[in-house]
């Protein structure tokens, strides 16, 4: 399309467009003007029926001609007003309110023609008539407010409504304004555009093309399909250059090929320098070789410095011999049927770790083989002897280090700076119940049950410092087991790296050990307080009886004095007893009850004793004291002077019940009688006996307690494992 066709169809657009938007316009405004009307007359209306409604009022205040004729006139005005007008409302609602208007006129009207009547009666009446007239006149009155009111109602309702009509009429004028002036300002901005890029775009084109030929470049052509006049220029222009080209090809054609074979030459110059220099400065040795007699062998080629290096010995040495011959190991090693492979198929390869040996050289190999364009073969290599022997001595530190710490008898851990386990030995597994792989997937956190996360990070945090930690804590088993332990915790190197290795120590046995001796000094130390304080009363006793008797020398001092003796000998007789059971240590065995409760018996003879039942338990040495410091207890407290000992089996336990008659334990104390030191009433001495019968139940395996026996006294119960 030509140009001058693109500026006429654009014209013609902008004018029709144009006209059609005033158009538009016009037909709005024309509709806006008809609302402003109606909204005048609406706004009339309801200033007539106001101004009438005041009349009214005005009226029914004073009466009188003058008032009566401005009602007549403010009426007659309001109805012409509604006659005439009436047709501009159109709308249903409107033409239905003005219709309402009109009816309550009618009545307005007639309710006030009658009020006026009986205006004047009023005064000519008097008596009973003129109080039936005031009565009318009152209701008349009402009546006449209601339907003014319902008029002027209706009148604001119909101006109401007009009003707002109107504006909603506005608003949309107003909008589809902004709208049509924006549609039109994108139809003119459409049209610029489509015209612009009609001409604008192939002028920048053919200025382009214009500037790149005469830079040199005669192969450029702004020439386009269009079919307009900046078309044809362009394609007469290109024309032009296809005539000059043809005059100046030859020299330039030339020229470019000169230029393009200096530039060849060039880099490849600079592309052999920069392969010789890497080349000769690789740290890994580079052999190329040649194939020879179809592959059955290979000839050196090129040898670098890093091969003279690792292999000792010159490039001058090697180059134009066999590989064969020059490493007479080749074969041997392995590698020479990969340089054949990698012949036939031309894919690369690598050799790993390789031992070559020969009577000049030994050590370990890697290589990188794979095939030029050329059809040579070239081999990569590096020497990894120290690196092999390295790991050689390392896997060997690491098999002597896990027979270490399998053949011990403490678990071992070792620990990473992020409170992995890494490892653990063979003990490890056995004493805390999981498999390896379950201790390897947790951490320190999950076994020890003394320190929390948080302690056992700064522990390990702290291990660069400290080198070694010493610390007593408790490890948990799978199944939940406490084991108490003393971690030795030290740094060692561990595949390379520093971690740390924690020897756990079951110190079970330990603990149990310090706690007996803690008790044995604590029962000794209240042995040594019974020794020193009831002695000490005993020898006062004594003391005092033989000062009485030294003045006053009686039997009875002498009574007294024997009889304190003897209860100071008993006293250290038991005390001793005592001790013997606190510091004995002694594995338990089989004992037959009957027999030793017929041997302990004896020794009260003026007790009425009944023994029924057998059974063997098991028990040590201590067994004849527990069973006297049940008759003991019944005899002196209780004063019991009958005892039935009743052997019988509860399940798996031996039950023996000491029944007695005496005075019976009160319930107070039976759950304090068992207490060390525990004294109660008269006859309450030491308060050692029942503790020591509770303490020794206790190493057996068995437990005491007391119950009431019917009709009176206490029955003791021993409860001992019972051998089947």
């Amino acid at each position: 399309m030509k140009i001058k066709t693109r500026l006429q169809i654009a014209v013609i657009l902008t004018l029709i467009i144009s006209v059609t938007i005033g158009l538009f316009i016009f037909s709005t405004y024309r509709e806006m003007n008809e609302w402003n009307q109606k909204e005048i007359i609406a706004d009339s209306i309801s200033m007539s029926m106001a101004e009438l409604k005041i009349i009214t009022h005005e009226y029914l205040l004073h009466p009188g001609e003058r008032s009566l004729m401005q009602w007549k006139a403010s009426r007659g005005s309001l109805a012409k007003l509604l006659a005439e007008e009436a047709n501009i409302f159109e709308d249903s609602g409107e033409k239905d309110a003005l219709k309402k208007i009109l009816e309550s006129l009618e009545r307005f009207s007639d309710i006030f023609a009658e009020l006026a009547a009986i205006q004047g009666e009023e005064r000519e009446y008097s008596g009973h008539h003129k109080n039936g007239i005031s009565k009318l006149k009152v209701k008349l009155t009402g009546n006449l407010l209601v339907e003014s009111q319902a008029m002027v109602s209706l009148a604001f309702l119909v101006h109401h409504t007009t009003r707002a009509d109107l504006v909603s009429v506005q608003r949309k004028t107003g909008l589809l304004t902004v709208i049509l002036f924006i549609v039109f300002a994108g139809l003119v901005s459409a049209i610029s555009l489509w015209i612009s890029r009609g001409i604008g775009a192939p002028i920048t084109r053919l200025e382009e093309g214009i500037r790149i030929i005469g830079a040199g470049d005669l192969d450029h052509r702004v020439g386009t399909d269009a079919k307009d006049e900046i078309g044809h220029l362009s394609r007469t222009f290109d024309g032009m250059m296809e005539d000059l080209k043809k005059s100046t090809a030859s020299i330039d054609d030339l020229n470019r090929e000169i230029d393009a074979r200096k530039k060849t030459e060039a880099a490849l110059r600079e592309s052999e320098v920069r392969f010789r220099e890497l080349f000769e400065n690789m740290r890994s040795g580079v052999a190329v070789y040649e194939v020879v007699d179809d592959g059955k062998d290979f000839v050196f080629k090129d040898f670098n410095k890093g091969a003279e290096k690792i292999d000792g010995v010159s490039r001058e040495a090697v180059v134009g011999k066999r590989v064969t011959e020059a490493f007479p190991g080749v074969k041997e090693a392995g590698i020479f049927k990969t340089f054949q492979r990698v012949w036939r198929t031309g894919k690369p390869e690598y050799f790993p770790d390789a031992m070559y040996s020969d009577e000049r050289i030994i050590g370990w190999r890697e290589n990188n083989i794979y095939k030029l364009p050329s059809g040579e073969v070239v081999a990569i290599y590096d020497d990894i002897t120290e690196r092999r022997q390295t790991e050689e001595a390392l896997r060997k530190s690491e098999e002597r280090y896990r027979e270490l710490i399998n053949g011990m008898s403490d678990t071992a851990w070792v620990i990473d700076f992020n409170a992995n386990f890494i490892d653990v030995n063979d003990a490890a597994v056995e004493v805390s119940g999981y498999s390896r792989e379950e201790l390897l997937s947790i951490g320190p956190q999950n076994i020890d049950t003394s320190i929390n996360a948080e302690e056992i990070k700064g522990l390990i945090e702290q291990m660069p410092t400290d080198e070694i930690q010493v610390f007593e804590t408790t490890h948990t088993t799978k199944d939940g087991k406490t084991i108490p332990v003393e971690v030795k915790s030290s740094l060692i190197t561990y595949h390379g790296k520093q971690v740390i290795l924690s020897i756990a120590r079951d110190i079970t046995n330990s603990k149990r050990a310090e706690e007996e001796i803690k008790s044995h000094q604590e029962h000794l130390a209240f042995i040594n307080q019974i020794l020193r304080h009831d002695l000490t009363n005993d020898l006062v006793v004594i003391q005092s009886a033989l000062n009485l008797y030294n003045n006053s020398p009686e039997e009875e001092f002498l009574e007294e004095i024997s009889s304190h003796a003897k209860k100071s000998i008993e006293l250290i007789n038991r005390m001793r007893g005592l001790e013997s059971f606190i510091s004995r240590h002694s594995e338990l065995k089989m004992y037959k009850m009957k027999e030793v409760i017929d041997k302990v018996i004896k020794n009260y003879p003026f007790i009425d004793f009944k023994v029924k039942g057998k059974a063997q338990v098991m028990a040590d040495d201590s067994l004849s004291s527990v069973i006297d410091n049940i008759i003991r207890n019944a005899v002196v407290h209780g004063k019991a002077d009958r005892i039935t000992i009743t052997t019988g089996k509860k399940r798996d336990m031996c039950e023996v019940r000491f029944a007695d008659n005496g005075t019976g334990i009160i319930d107070e104390i039976k759950e304090r009688i068992f207490e060390e030191g525990f004294v109660h009433g008269d006859t309450g001495h030491t308060g050692i006996g029942l503790h020591i019968v509770k303490k020794a139940m206790e190493s057996y395996g068995g437990y005491a307690w007391v119950e009431d026996n019917d009709p009176k006294g206490a029955v003791f119960v021993l409860r001992f494992r019972r051998v089947k």
